[in-house]
Order: C-alpha cells, then structure tokens, then sequence
C-alpha cells in the first residue's frame, strides 16, 4: 500500500481507535467502544465469530454518526 494512503487511513481512523469518555460528553446512553476495544476482544478470544466483529464496528460507526454532527469531520469518516 502506498505511504500516502496509509497515512490518509491513519488520519480517518484516528478519532475511532479509543472508546469516547462518555461521562466527560455527557451522553450516559453512548456505548463505550473504539478500534482498541475490538483489538483487546481479538486478543482474547471474545470476539468469536466475524458477526461479533462487524456488530461492533457497526456500533463504532452508529455512535459517530449519531453523536457528532453532519459535516463534521468525524460523521464524515463514517
């Protein structure tokens, strides 16, 4: 892959690799979860299927969306 779009793919996921601080938003429905949680799960075997996987990129992506405005950076990424 090329340096430049790895660097762009890093810049894009940035804002999803660790859980939102939910309390600090004030958004006590938000449901905690970044790429490092999914990481964390792999790592020790709780994420057991690819349904599992995709069920909580899906979350990661539904709360970017829901949370952060259209036209905002990270709804955009989405």
């Amino acid at each position: 892959m090329p340096e430049e779009l790895c660097k762009r793919s890093d810049i894009i996921a940035s804002p999803f690799d660790e859980p939102s601080d939910w309390v600090n938003i004030a958004v006590p429905q938000y449901q905690t979860i970044g790429l490092s949680t999914i990481r964390q799960r792999l790592h020790k075997g709780e994420c057991a299927t690819p349904k599992n996987f995709r069920d909580d990129f899906k979350l990661i992506i539904r709360n970017a969306i829901t949370f952060n405005p259209p036209m905002s950076p990270v709804h955009e990424a989405c």
